[in-house]
């Protein structure tokens, strides 16, 4: 029970750092910034390292493109937004990889817990709660790793 609690508070602790909206004038620059990447090169570059078997450093890279796309969208019906899952899935069984191969850093497990938090946000309601829940517990266990690493 104590597990389950522990699951809630760190999602919803997660969670709201994502929705929070920002107002500040140097943030929005800083989004139009972003929105200027070059995210052909981002994602051919991700896809040579998953290639290559560079599995953490493809997960970042799908990461870093998912965001661009979820940045862009302006809804959730969006072809962005759908860009974004695309990267997010990717990103995760890149991560997933890394992880499993036993080499992986904090970074790696850091970057997996928030992939798998944005991928959360992307579900669409209780048709999607088994999901939910399992990749809630797939986070829920890789803070438990990043305790155990620090």
């Amino acid at each position: 029970m104590k597990r389950i609690r522990f699951a809630v508070v760190v999602l919803v602790f997660l969670l709201s750092g994502f929705c929070a909206v920002s107002v500040s004038p140097a943030a929005d620059s800083i989004d139009k910034s972003i929105l200027k990447l070059d995210i052909t090169v981002i994602a051919d570059e991700a896809k040579k390292a998953d290639d290559a078997g560079k599995y953490a450093a493809a997960g970042k890279l799908y990461f870093k493109a998912a965001e661009y796309y979820e940045l862009k969208s302006k809804d959730k019906k969006s072809s962005q937004w759908k860009e974004s899952e695309k990267y997010l899935d990717k990103a995760i069984d890149s991560l997933r990889k890394s992880v499993k191969s036993g080499k992986a850093e904090y970074e790696t497990h850091f970057y997996l817990v928030r992939a798998l938090i944005y991928r959360i946000r992307h579900y669409g309601g209780i048709f999607d709660l088994y999901q939910i829940i399992t990749k809630g517990r797939e986070a829920t266990k890789e803070v438990e790793a990043l305790k155990k690493i620090k």
